[in-house]
């Protein structure tokens, strides 16, 4: 490097500089840091420019380093030096601050990756991961993606979470949920793992035995730990699963209503809907009216079976005034929607008496319609 700074490569005055500025290889001088970067600087090196202005402060002739910078240096030293000594946990931190900053130079992004690709041929699994993806998008290297991918691989053979939920990800996108599960399984036995959605869906397969073996305790630990991190889908099943006591588990209605308005926070729709129905079934006046507030959002959030609901809360007059012609309105609507309930409730409406004055003929005509619909 130092016969190359000589003989006026200016990208080797920068390096050079590097290793009098940590003290690499050579002892620390400023100095001697600050004059390389000069030369190179003269010969036009945008780096040097800025790393001159950021590093050092010259006043009244005498050179020391910026308040800026003095902050940092220690610790950019000691990692230089441990990275210099085969610590492939600071080789990798040196180089994944330049590799991940788009605006970063192109020599800036050169020495980054040499410190990546060292930090990866000591197995380091989130430097392979990151080489990896470097190969497999073409990121400022020529493109390979034989090469991208079996780095991938190993990263996530050697645990590098973000190469497992690359790869989960990966072959979720290509529906092939032999290879994702697996990968889901190992990653799930990392406690810092966050993937709110991966892990609900093995929830799903762990209840449904699909794939995995069943195993009833296992999906529930997972859906709370899915439902814990905000997981909306997983939330809903779990109030599912309280509410109505399926796959053996208890009923109880409390859990049920929590989870229910953690995933009605998120705006989904059924959790939504059940949550509304809950309360416009409960004795308390004030629960009725929340109650038919959320089946009319549920509505707004694309469940068009709410429709029939809110009709039926007008027939009864539960959570709002009676009203038989909205009761009907919103039957009506719900039968356009395609909700085959809809001429069901229309044909009660007309025939029980309990909204208006029975109509044989409108009664047997939406009975014959909703006989038609499930005959289909």
């Amino acid at each position: 490097m130092y016969t190359k700074a000589h003989l006026g490569n200016s990208n080797a005055m920068f390096e050079l500089s590097g290793y009098y500025l940590y003290g690499i290889y050579v002892p620390e001088s400023h100095q001697k840091a600050y004059n390389w970067l000069k030369k190179a600087n003269a010969l036009g090196l945008s780096d040097a420019d800025a790393t001159l202005h950021y590093c050092f402060r010259m006043k009244d002739g005498v050179l020391s380093l910026s308040e800026q910078f003095s902050d940092t240096f220690s610790v950019v030293r000691n990692l230089k030096l441990k990275a210099e000594q085969g610590d492939s946990n600071a080789m990798f931190l040196l180089g994944i601050s330049k590799i991940e900053d788009n605006d970063v130079s192109d020599l800036q992004y050169k020495i980054g990756l040499r410190y990546i690709k060292s930090a990866a041929a000591l197995n380091h699994p989130d430097a392979l991961f990151i080489l990896g993806i470097q190969y497999l998008f073409g990121k400022r290297i020529q493109r390979n993606t034989k090469k991208g991918f079996s780095l991938v691989n190993k990263a996530a053979y050697l645990n590098s979470l973000s190469a497992l939920d690359f790869l989960i990800k990966f072959y979720f996108d290509h529906n092939d949920l032999h290879k994702v599960l697996p990968l889901i399984e190992k990653a799930v036995s990392f406690e810092e793992y966050k993937n709110k959605e991966a892990i609900g869906i093995l929830a799903d397969s762990y209840m449904q035995g699909y794939i995995v073996t069943k195993n009833i305790n296992k999906g529930i630990e997972l859906y709370i730990r899915a439902a814990e991190l905000g997981n909306a889908d997983s939330q809903y099943n779990l109030a599912l699963i309280y509410e109505t006591g399926r796959f053996g588990i208890e009923k109880n209605i409390n859990k049920a209503i929590y989870w229910y308005e953690k995933a009605v926070d998120q705006n989904d729709a059924l959790a939504t809907t059940n949550l509304g129905m809950i309360l416009f079934h409960s004795a308390e006046e004030a629960d009725q009216k929340k109650g038919f507030e959320l089946l009319n959002k549920a509505y707004e959030l694309g469940d068009k079976k709410a429709l029939c609901n809110i009709g039926i809360a007008y027939k009864r007059g539960i959570g709002t005034v009676k009203d038989a012609q909205k009761a009907i309105e919103y039957y009506e609507r719900a039968y356009q929607e395609g909700i085959n309930d809809a001429a069901y409730n229309l044909y009660l409406l007309y025939s029980d008496g309990t909204a208006l004055e029975p109509d044989n003929e409108k009664a047997d005509y939406w009975k014959q319609i909703y006989d038609n619909l499930e005959n289909q």
